[in-house]
Parts: C-alpha cells; structure tokens; sequence
C-alpha cells in the first residue's frame, strides 16, 4: 500500500491526529500474525534480549513500549522481506483515554485498510472509543 493509503487510513482512524508516515509503500501484517508469531517474538526479545519485559513509570513506559513494538515490527519485516523496499504498516498511537491520561499504543493497517489498535504491553487488540479516536494527537509508522 502507498504512503497516502496508511496516511488516509490513520486519518479516517484519528481524525484530528498529527499523521508521519515515513516510507513510500507499506506491507500490512496481519492480525493473526500481529497477536501470535511476532507478539511472542516481542515479548521473549524485551525478556531476553534487552531484559525489559516490565512497566516502569517514566522510565520504560506506554510511550517506550509503543516506540518498541513499532520498531521490532520493522526489525522482523526488514529481516523477512529483504529488499522489498517497503516498510511495515506498524505505527504508534498517542492519545487520551476516556478515564483521563495520555498512553500511547500501536496502531496497524492489516487486509481491507482496516485499522487496529494494540495494547503493546499485553498484545490485545483494544475497542477505542470515538472520543479516544478523536483524542489522538500523533501517528507514527
């Protein structure tokens, strides 16, 4: 999918949000994928790897953890579709949550253009709410 595709999608998902989409095309992951194969990946490498599989406040938090999953989204598509030249319709959500607070998640563009929103400390696909969608203030992919 080109960048203005992930732009609209992102822009019809949270509509008053700042959009950057850096790459010129994109691949959408799937769901399944998403939650199974690459959430496991994500969680043993946080764990194993880079030893932050916990929550600290300001420290390792919802920010640090969108920022991770998007970018080992990009690890994991860069390392299985060399030379493909396109990057993966993995992006960050920051917004404000009906009970108050900003948090930062992950949004993904999978088959259709239809737009899904992870929770990356649990890997559970979250039912934001249209005030929350309009609450988004910045999309990154």
């Amino acid at each position: 999918m080109k960048r203005a595709d992930v732009i609209r999608a992102a822009a019809d998902a949270c509509p008053r949000a700042s959009i950057q989409a850096a790459d010129k095309d994109y691949a959408k992951p799937t769901q399944r994928y998403l939650q199974g194969k690459f959430y496991k990946a994500f969680r043993e490498y946080l764990n194993e790897v880079a030893e932050l599989g916990y929550w600290v406040a300001e420290n390792w938090d919802c920010d640090d953890w969108a920022a991770e999953f998007r970018c080992h989204a990009s690890k994991c598509h860069a390392r299985t579709r060399r030379n493909s030249g396109e990057g993966i319709a993995v992006g960050e959500v920051w917004y404000t949550q009906k009970k108050g607070g900003g948090h930062a998640i992950n949004i993904a563009i999978v088959g259709g253009n239809k737009v899904i929103f992870i929770e990356p400390q649990t890997g559970k696909i979250l039912r934001l709410t249209e005030g929350e969608k309009c609450s988004a203030w910045f999309v990154r992919f």
